[in-house]
């Protein structure tokens, strides 16, 4: 994590992890050969609270000689502006704080009991191997000294060290999913074993190594399968692999393609039909094809809007998403309280359904007004610009419309008084945790 004459810069919140990070790298920097300072970050959150928090952390720097630099970010107004959970939105904020420090090294007290509580959430959440392996120790110049410790270790260490520390409250609610899992899940975990932290340390490292072993394989096998001139994978190739290890190469191709976030479900689409001629749009709007000899890239362009095409299972959930825009499609007995994009009649649709951009000649049967348009028609009365009408997706079966993403235009698949089960689409969640 460190070496001799590196400037270390130690991100304070004044809790318990934090002053034990701060004390014991400072208190050992001469026998480190490092320099040591301190950056504190007010979120605005909190009121008086979060200034007194501030406060502290200024007085103990300053009587410690230890350089500080504190920013206030008013977190509520910006994850407004961005559209960003706030815990999300805060977060971002401290990282960008700490890449402009300068410093070689960012030193984090994220401990081992933070690492377990995110290795259940996104065990929660269906993560592959990557996200059980939770917080990684190191990754870039950011370094986590405290990972294999617990928060019972650095509580100890400040009372050992007389190390007084300050107690977020928003920690002790159950407002924020890591609290949840914190108070709801974790703590019964260690009345039935007391040894759970320590066990569930021991399975991470463990799984840190099988994830590296197996993230080499395949760096080598994307090697093999990527042609560089072209930008394209080899489905031949991308075929006779393992499917743990062609999944890696296909999120290592999509990292080379595209910066936007990609989920699980675009490689599994990918891999699942890489010997067939098909597409998949990532979150950026880059359409990536397969056309049975290769995988390359294909930039969104209006005149080829058929490009964007997923077929939908209606007897799954399926979970979409193209320009940022996400879209769960799934059966229901009833219809939910939440408020839907629309209910279908289930029975009334077909298993052959396909989420795609609108293609030249499709129709709508408008129910209300009891008459078929085209939708390039329909767009054109609606007055939608030229440039949104290739970005408005489609349910369709074969070559029928049975939803568009537009308001109150209804088909004849919508449900009735006598429908019996129900197709439901609505908005899927937008933000990540």
């Amino acid at each position: 994590m460190l070496s001799a004459g590196d400037a270390v810069c130690v991100g304070v919140s004044g809790g318990a992890d934090s002053m034990c990070l701060l004390h014991l790298l400072y208190s050992n920097k001469d026998e480190l050969q490092i320099t040591v300072s301190a950056v504190h970050i007010n979120h605005c959150i909190r009121g008086k609270e979060a200034d007194d928090e501030e406060r502290y952390v200024r007085e103990y720097c300053e009587r410690n000689n230890i350089p500080l630099t504190v920013e206030r970010i008013d977190v509520p107004a910006l994850s407004r502006e961005r559209k960003e959970s706030t815990e999300l939105c805060a977060r971002k904020a401290r990282y960008d704080c700490f890449s402009s420090s300068g410093a070689d090294k960012i030193a984090t007290a994220h401990t081992g009991s933070d690492c377990i509580e995110t290795a259940l959430m996104n065990l929660s959440r269906g993560s592959s191997l990557h996200g059980l392996c939770s917080i990684p120790p190191v990754r870039g110049n950011i370094i986590r000294p405290l990972i294999f410790f617990t928060r019972e270790d650095t509580e100890r260490y400040c009372e050992e060290n007389a190390i007084l520390y300050v107690t977020d409250s928003s920690n002790l609610s159950d407002d924020y999913t890591r609290n949840k899992f914190r108070h709801n899940v974790i703590s019964p975990l260690k009345s039935i074993t007391p040894a759970f932290e320590s066990n569930a340390l021991r399975c991470i490292e463990l799984l840190r190594d099988d994830d590296s072993f197996l993230s080499e394989i395949a760096r080598k096998e994307f090697e093999r399968c990527f042609d560089k001139d072209n930008k394209t994978l080899c489905c031949q190739k991308l075929n006779e692999l393992h499917s743990a290890i062609k999944s890696r190469v296909v999120a290592l191709y999509f990292s080379f393609i595209s910066d936007a976030d990609y989920e699980m479900r675009h490689i599994k689409m990918l891999c699942d039909n890489s010997d067939k001629d098909f597409s998949v749009t990532l979150p950026s709007g880059v359409v990536v094809c397969c056309n049975k000899k290769t995988v390359y890239v294909q930039p969104y362009n209006s005149e080829k809007s058929d490009l964007f095409s997923v077929i939908i299972d209606k007897q799954e959930k399926n979970q979409i998403e193209i320009f940022n825009k996400k879209f769960d499609i799934y059966p229901s007995d009833s219809i939910p309280d939440e408020s839907c994009l629309a209910v279908l009649d289930f029975d009334k649709i077909g298993e052959k359904l396909c989420f795609r951009f609108r293609l030249g000649g499709d129709e709508i049967f408008l129910k209300k007004r009891r008459c078929t348009k085209t939708l390039k028609k329909l767009f054109s009365e609606l007055k939608i610009p030229r440039e949104e009408r290739e970005k408005i997706p489609v349910l369709a079966q074969d070559n029928t419309v049975v939803w568009i993403d537009i308001e109150n235009t209804q088909t004849e698949y919508y449900a009735t008084q006598k429908t019996k089960k129900y197709l439901i689409i609505k908005n899927g969640e937008c933000q990540q945790c």
